[in-house]
């Protein structure tokens, strides 16, 4: 799967070189692939199927820098996503239906806008992008019929290219799965659902940073991580998890991530993710780790001593190995 970021400088014929020769016209899918929940994997798999029949490309489009779809936040009206954007691309990479995908430029004030003012001002949001894409042979261009700004990115596109347009409706109750009611379950720590809502794992991904070395003194080193500010944390509490390492393409080592302020030694101003990873004794600072979530263990809660923290933590990690081990990821 090629990554194309488009800027102000490519032209249309860029685009034709991201692809075998042998290969003519495209079939797109305009989507902001903001985890594959609701249509977005269907989505991919039309496109694909598409794509084989004409003897094309499958392409994902996808408007950046900022989600196009917004969730409330508590503290205000921030955006909110479930996926970075190198996610995003590790996501569709495993999915392998895509042969392209294409990072078109939004700007801010249009990103950081309503899905309604979005979806009115489509038509002009990445301009150049159409322009390239009328000089391409596009069989055809995708999008949700729930997502005003797919849905619209993709009719003025076609109009443009002169392809055929088809927007996916939910066919059932997970594709119809609202932004902010998976945000809610996130919140509630329900990661068995939330599992089966994006139909993946849900991930953190972030930079392993300092810490007090609270956890080496225990006899659990865990590694802190620094999260993306705009994704949304579960419900604080102990998780059984997998953790990919910088240039492994999925969580693979087991491990059991802690969410929450620490209580028992007073608690912390911000909540922190901190990860213990079972027979691993090497350097994790200033890594980038990703870590999926693969069920809660329990609530965070106060311990009335360290020795009945560490019995715990003693557990925590018992059940977490014969959890991981069961699944099979």
């Amino acid at each position: 799967m090629r990554v194309l970021y488009l800027t102000g400088d490519l032209t249309g014929e860029a685009l034709r070189l991201a692809g075998p020769d042998e290969q003519g016209g495209y079939v797109g899918a305009v989507s902001d692939f903001d985890g594959l929940y609701g249509v977005r994997r269907r989505l991919a798999e039309r496109a694909r199927e598409i794509a084989d029949a004409q003897r094309a490309q499958a392409v994902a489009v996808i408007p950046w820098p900022q989600t196009t779809r917004s969730v409330s936040a508590a503290a205000g009206d921030a955006p909110l996503r479930f996926t970075t954007l190198a996610e995003r691309l590790a996501l569709l990479e495993r999915l392998a239906l895509f042969d392209v995908v294409v990072v078109a430029p939004v700007s801010s004030g249009i990103a950081g806008a309503s899905r309604e003012a979005q979806a009115t001002d489509a038509t002009d949001l990445p301009g150049a992008l159409w322009r390239r894409l009328q000089a391409l042979d596009v069989a055809a261009l995708l999008g949700a019929a729930d997502d005003p700004l797919a849905s619209a990115l993709a009719r003025s596109a076609g109009l443009g290219a002169g392809a055929a347009v088809e927007l996916l409706a939910p066919q059932d109750e997970r594709e119809a799965t609202p932004a902010a009611h998976l945000q809610r379950l996130i919140a509630a720590g329900e990661i068995a659902e939330v599992t089966r809502r994006l139909s993946h794992p849900y991930i953190l991904t972030g930079e392993v940073i300092a810490g007090d070395a609270r956890g080496r003194q225990l006899g659990f080193p865990t590694a802190n991580m620094r999260p993306d500010p705009q994704k949304p944390l579960p419900a604080h509490g102990i998780y059984a998890v997998r953790v990919a390492l910088p240039g492994e393409p999925q969580p693979i080592h087991p491990a059991v991530t802690s969410v929450g302020v620490r209580p028992t030694f007073g608690e912390a101003l911000q909540p922190l993710i901190e990860t213990y990873l079972f027979d691993t004794a090497m350097d994790l600072y200033g890594l980038t780790l990703r870590i999926a979530f693969v069920a809660e263990l329990r609530e965070e809660r106060r311990f009335t001593s360290v020795e009945a923290l560490i019995e715990q933590m003693a557990l925590d990690t018992q059940q977490a190995r014969a959890l991981l081990g069961r699944d099979d990821g």
